[in-house]
């Protein structure tokens, strides 16, 4: 009975970590397109619209590999 008590409480325990690190990342990459957005007639002029969406696509592909790795420990601990 304390094992399962113990693993359940570690899969409460991962998926609160795992929704603030969500919200964390989200919030980045939603502040990184909404200033690139902003300010799109200075990324048009420069021409940097391809630099944008790599740099955009790199968060969002942290934010993934990240979101795996959390939930395969969650995942290994869940009840």
């Amino acid at each position: 009975m304390p094992i399962i008590l113990f693993s359940g409480y570690l899969h409460i325990h991962y998926k609160m970590q795992f929704e603030s690190i969500n919200q964390a990342v989200f919030a980045e990459s939603s502040k990184f397109a909404s200033e690139a957005i902003g300010g799109i007639r200075t990324v048009c002029s420069l021409t940097l619209e391809s630099e944008i969406c790599r740099r955009y696509q790199d968060l969002l592909d942290n934010h993934t590999k990240l979101a795996f790795k959390n939930a395969k420990q969650s995942a290994f601990f869940s009840p």
